[in-house]
């Protein structure tokens, strides 16, 4: 985080960002937020699949097109 500092107190994660705003996280906000980049994962997955079995209907497709 460049020109950020980071402070530790009361179990909470202090951001403070160059603009002067301040960010507060619980842990328990913490380990929610490791949890977005599964969640993108998931998503992208199953967008994936949903390609697959759009090439998959493509090349077992008949007819006049």
């Amino acid at each position: 985080m460049a020109g950020h500092t980071v402070k530790y107190e009361n179990q909470t994660m202090i951001v403070t960002h160059p603009t002067g705003v301040v960010d507060k996280y619980s842990i328990e906000e913490l380990n929610s937020i490791k949890t977005y980049p599964v969640q993108i994962m998931v998503r992208l997955t199953n967008e994936i699949q949903k390609l697959d079995d759009h090439i998959v209907n493509c090349q077992t497709s008949v007819g006049s097109g």
